[in-house]
């Protein structure tokens, strides 16, 4: 039982390919013990969680260049979860979950550029098809597509590194 898919395709890694170092066993068992324990901890951990979409399918088609408002919005409010979520970590003692803690990006700079390329309207409706111009490994922009022709938003001049923010979820 998880609180996300992206969660839940671990799990099943997990169960497929389990640990097989004695410590690396005793750091996870440590960790789910004081989840077990601290029952706060964990249903806030749950609550944070249970809001992020599956960020690993949204990326790919980031990385595909083709993404829908809707898909932008749920990017947006997953990464608006991320700072909440590692509030929660950081009152964690194990070292399993501290190391999540010190490694968990909350991704501020990609936040501030979705919320400044996409307004919450234009997740209603009619889904529009976006777009997203990639040099490298950086996002150049975010253009708009209606009737076959591309158009520039008029704030892509950010530049934010969207289709390298797999560096949250891996």
């Amino acid at each position: 039982y998880t609180a996300t898919s992206m969660g839940a395709r671990l799990l099943k890694q997990w169960i497929e390919k389990p640990l097989l170092s004695a410590d690396a066993i005793n750091r996870r068992l440590w960790a789910v013990s004081e989840l077990t324990d601290s029952i706060m901890i964990r249903d806030e951990l749950y609550e944070e969680l249970r809001g992020i979409y599956d960020m690993a399918r949204i990326h790919s088609r980031v990385a595909m260049g083709s993404v829908t408002p809707k898909e932008l919005l749920s990017m947006r409010s997953s990464f608006e979860k991320l700072p909440a979520l590692k509030t929660c970590l950081s009152q964690t003692k194990s070292a399993y979950l501290k190391q999540l803690y010190e490694a968990l990006d909350t991704l501020s700079d990609l936040l501030d550029y979705l919320s400044r390329a996409i307004s919450d309207d234009e997740g209603i409706g009619i889904p529009t098809q976006y777009n997203v111009e990639v040099d490298g490994d950086e996002t150049v922009g975010i253009c708009k597509v209606k009737n076959n022709v591309i158009k520039k938003r008029k704030n892509t001049a950010v530049v934010a590194p969207l289709c390298s923010f797999d560096r949250w979820y891996k």
